[in-house]
């Protein structure tokens, strides 16, 4: 019987640290997507490494095509396959506990039935770890590494939006799941340590802030897509406000103070002001 497909991303990876992620989840799913947006020049060596290498399908898409379109080909083949749940990953992305974490979030959909959308507590460090809230949290939205869905909800909201490419994507397609009369919850006794970027911890008048050194490109596409979700007609006013700080505020600070090249990261952040703001593409970005 099919009960979980998954996909993981890959673009760079580290080979040996991509595998050595995979395998942490790969036992207790039934079938992985392998996809990868940037050339593996030895897949052979890489899929040695796979403890499961039969469970494996790698497509080599060779550019960077983001994180969407991966995700709408697994929700492709998992609906075809008859599977149950997709699970989501990121190349960087490990596991504490997976086998807990599939456990609680199967039994909390079956106490449920409108969660369709589960994911574990992600933390940067295992330091962090430690602070974990537990218990279950109902959240606006799930980060895309180690999200479980339920493949049926798809065929109600559809896939994920290429428009976004790599950022925002998964708060998108949540926000836009909710406004369907689906719910998400964060395991909080799930840990998922995820990377990211470049951490550095800075300290100011006391104060530690934490920026991740971007590249520029990064800024523009996370400053452009989540003004389209302020700008979206189902992100709730309480939302876009929250967006407005922490995506445009925040990071115009960011880049201004923290970042190394700041004059390309203050030029992508204002072209990514400027098409977010643009309604290009707003009949698109736009729908529910």
């Amino acid at each position: 019987m099919n009960i979980i497909y998954g996909v993981v991303t890959l673009y760079n990876p580290d080979i040996e640290e991509a595998a050595r992620n995979i395998n942490r989840y790969l036992g207790l799913i039934d079938r992985l997507l392998v996809w990868a947006n940037s050339k593996i020049e030895d897949r052979a060596s890489f899929l040695t490494l796979i403890s499961e290498p039969e469970k494996v399908e790698f497509v080599q898409c060779g550019e960077n095509a983001g994180v969407a379109k991966a995700v709408n080909e697994a929700v492709k083949r998992a609906s075809e396959g008859g599977y149950e749940y997709l699970l989501t990953m990121d190349q960087d992305s490990t596991w504490d506990d997976f086998a807990s974490y599939l456990e609680k979030a199967i039994t909390l959909r079956a106490n449920d039935p409108k969660v369709t959308i589960t994911g574990p507590y992600a933390v940067e460090t295992d330091e962090e770890a430690k602070t974990a809230p537990g218990g279950v949290m109902y959240m606006s939205y799930v980060i895309f590494s180690g999200a479980l869905y339920d493949v049926s909800m798809f065929e109600v909201t559809g896939g994920f939006s290429d428009l976004y490419f790599i950022d925002a994507a998964d708060e998108e397609f949540c926000l836009r799941a909710t406004r369907h009369g689906f719910r998400h919850a964060v395991i909080g006794d799930s840990m998922l340590v995820h990377r990211f970027g470049k951490r550095i911890e800075h300290r100011i008048l006391g104060l530690k802030i934490v920026t991740h050194n971007y590249v520029p490109l990064r800024y523009y596409y996370s400053v452009r897509n989540h003004i389209w979700l302020m700008r979206s007609g189902y992100a709730p006013a309480g939302r876009r406000v929250r967006l407005f700080g922490r995506y445009v505020i925040k990071s115009f600070i960011r880049a201004l103070i923290f970042e190394d090249s700041k004059k390309e990261a203050l030029a992508a952040w204002r072209r990514g002001v400027r098409d977010g703001y643009s309604n290009e593409h707003r009949n698109e970005w736009g729908k529910c």
